[in-house]
């Protein structure tokens, strides 16, 4: 158990550069959308 606890460090690292890169995905997803629907009002 203590060496899977160690070793999960850099686990929850990870999920969290993941999930970083999943927000940042998403905003980059929605400015497009946002910028597209602006395109087609004018």
């Amino acid at each position: 158990v203590e060496a899977a606890l160690s070793g999960n460090g850099e686990n929850e690292d990870l999920l969290k550069l993941k999930k970083d890169l999943q927000v940042w995905f998403e905003l980059k997803t929605i400015g497009r959308w946002k910028s597209f629907l602006k395109i087609r009002k004018s």
